[in-house]
């Protein structure tokens, strides 16, 4: 299949330099605070083919360049979406393109010679890189400047007469498009996550005001809202904005709460999951590092679409050279090494790591770079440490950031073995880092890692020792001392956002404590949903009224009511209780092993690979049947075989 090829990760930098120039809020626009590279403008195409017979090639590019065969040169159209025909004979060839243009460069040809992932693609000076593609873009009409979002009309469930206009209520959070047909010289349209927001003149994020001097009707760029406020009460038509991919995963039980909060963290994802993984869909409508390494794992469990994790880890990784950490946060570029890893076992994807390999070098090199006397990841002066919003000692060594760098350096040296690349440094790195963490920062005598040794505050927070457990960090006795003194231990301050929540969930069922996890779920996830939340937060206190809990950055209503790492319940409830991981890249091999978690019943199904895995716990029996072989069913300390199409029951 022919399809628009452009240079290696120029699709990516486009599209997220046009994505980062749309946030706006309070009438103004807000340019994200770290560097955003471009894409190349001169690009060069070029495959050596061998055609059977005579035959002919249609080429089109954007938007201008040449095309040679074997060495004797054509002009490419001057105008988009002329293609021309040229003649090839049978037999050997040599064919570059070389395009330019001031957005987007890219190239199709099809005929007897197609373009696809084959291709090589370089810049002028740069080495060959094999180029990108997207069956996206299989017409050779369609326009890779321009992503291909599905679009469905929204009709409001109610309307209300409320300070001088109209309010809409669409029923649940939305992310689109709002027409307003005029009757008036004027318009005013204030967009809201919740009715409040919608009718505030102060402090609302997303207000608008235009007039109808020589147009019937006008509208306003896509953005996120249940409620629309129109001033004065004009007839509104919407058109919601959705990445076009349907979930392959499904997850039902006995808990008809359990099953609502996977209902309504899969809409949220839906709705974060566009060119690439966003943080939310009202305020930021950034790419985040740390955000977008939950939305991967979050990914396997629903759409199993590769192709969005691709499009951000390289969104995000930008080109060299390192000029500050990603999203200027430390722990946000360990999150990116780490992503790759964990996007091999998902897809075994090894060209895609071998592309990257040569960017996951420099950034840890730009990592160890700044690293202090000790050898532990350190702040800079224009870098930010983060892991959480939580009260927490960050006085120049941070404990959780040293077990993420521990991580991201397991992640190169399985990196370097899938590259044919030396890991022997990574694993020295790491073997020196462990020791040093242990020395430093473990309090023996609370039982915990403490947050920052250099304050000599001895502070003990979950978030290292979540990871500590997590990553396996830990063992034996002092794994368990973790687990009772700080992660059961109510005395130790609650995490209060989902973010951290997905950690420190995963580890407990890790840690073979689900109906733990299902409490958890139900009073934090489940008061959020009873209270009539149709997406889920950014942050949120269970014992705080819905209506005072909007503000956060010192904004009335700056708080995100969509925000992508609430989804977690849905990789919770996938990779614990119905059990489904991984066990060799691209889940050529896979193990499943469900467990109730407190639950009467439960059923589901993970994609796996190219298929499917159905799991049923009901009645005391466990019934699975995948689409694929090579699974391994994991159940009452016995292991059963999965055959493609053939139900185990047991």
């Amino acid at each position: 299949m022919a399809m628009w090829i452009w240079h290696f990760g120029d699709f990516e930098m486009y599209h997220n330099l046009r994505l980062h120039m749309r946030r706006d809020e309070f009438d103004h626009q807000f340019p994200p605070f770290w560097r955003l590279d471009d894409c190349y403008h001169n690009v060069v195409f070029r495959k050596e083919v061998t055609t059977a017979e005579d035959g002919h090639v249609r080429v089109n590019a954007r938007y201008q360049g040449m095309l040679e065969i074997d060495g004797k040169r054509y002009r490419l159209s001057d105008s988009w979406g002329d293609a021309v025909t040229y003649p090839l004979p049978a037999g050997r060839h040599v064919i570059e393109a070389k395009v330019m243009c001031e957005d987007l460069p890219c190239f199709y040809m099809d005929g007897v010679v197609e373009t696809d992932g084959t291709w090589d693609a370089c810049t002028y000076g740069g080495p060959w890189l094999k180029a990108g593609c997207s069956p996206m873009y299989s017409d050779p009409e369609a326009n890779p400047a321009e992503f291909p979002f599905v679009r469905e009309p929204l009709v409001p469930v109610s309307a209300e007469e409320a300070d001088g206009g109209l309010l809409y209520d669409f029923g649940r959070e939305c992310f689109g498009e709002i027409n307003v047909r005029a009757v008036k010289d004027s318009v005013k349209v204030r967009f809201g996550e919740s009715r409040e927001e919608a009718l505030s003149d102060e402090a609302i994020l997303q207000k608008h005001e235009a007039g109808f001097t020589d147009r019937v009707s006008v509208s306003f760029s896509p953005c996120a809202f249940r409620y629309v406020w129109v001033g004065p009460a004009l007839p509104v038509e919407a058109e919601e904005q959705l990445l076009d991919v349907t979930s392959r995963g499904s997850f039902r039980c006995s808990d008809e709460r359990l099953n609502r909060i996977w209902d309504v963290s899969l809409r949220t994802f839906s709705l974060c999951s566009r060119e690439f993984f966003l943080d939310g869909i009202k305020r930021d409508r950034w790419v985040w590092s740390g955000d977008a390494y939950q939305s991967y794992l979050i990914n396997r469990y629903c759409f199993a679409d590769s192709a969005i994790d691709c499009r951000t880890m390289l969104a995000l990784r930008g080109r060299d050279p390192m000029t500050t950490h990603i999203n200027t946060i430390l722990d946000y570029s360990f999150y990116w090494v780490m992503s790759l890893q964990d996007y091999y076992m998902s897809t075994g994807d090894a060209d895609f790591i071998r592309n990257v390999w040569p960017s996951a070098v420099s950034l840890m090199d730009y990592c160890l770079a700044r690293r202090d006397g000790n050898g532990f990841a350190a702040n800079e002066g224009n870098g930010w440490i983060f892991i959480d919003w939580a009260e927490m000692d960050k006085d120049t060594c941070v404990c959780a950031e040293q077990m993420l760098f521990m991580r991201a350096l397991e992640a190169m040296q399985a990196l370097a073995a899938i590259v044919g690349a030396d890991a022997g440094r990574y694993a020295a790195l790491f073997n020196d880092l462990r020791e040093k963490v242990d020395a430093f920062f473990w309090d023996d005598e609370k039982g915990a890692y403490i947050d920052s040794y250099a304050s000599g505050k001895r502070n003990v927070t979950r978030h290292a020792n979540i990871f500590a457990l997590l990553f396996g960090y830990t063992v034996g006795e002092k794994r368990e001392r973790i687990l009772r003194g700080v992660l059961l231990n109510d005395a130790v301050t609650a995490i209060r956002t989902p973010y951290f929540k997905f950690y420190e969930l995963d580890a407990l069922c890790d840690a073979g404590r689900t109906e733990e996890v299902t409490r958890r779920m139900l009073a934090y996830w489940g008061s959020m949903v009873d209270g009539g939340a149709t997406s889920i937060w950014e942050e949120y206190s269970p014992d705080e009224p819905m209506e005072a809990q909007y503000g956060m950055y010192g904004d009335r209503f700056g708080k995100s009511l969509c925000h992508a790492w609430g989804a977690s319940p849905i990789y919770l409830l996938g990779r614990w209780y119905l059990g489904v991981k991984p066990v060799k890249p691209g889940y050529r091999a896979f193990e499943v092993r469900p467990q109730l978690g407190g639950l009467e019943w439960l059923e589901g199904t993970v994609p796996v690979g190219n298929g499917e895995v159905h799991i049923c716990l009901r009645d005391g029996k466990c019934t699975v049947t995948a689409t694929v072989s090579g699974g391994t069913l994991c159940w009452q300390g016995r292991e059963y075989p999965l055959e493609a199409g053939v139900p185990v029951i047991v």
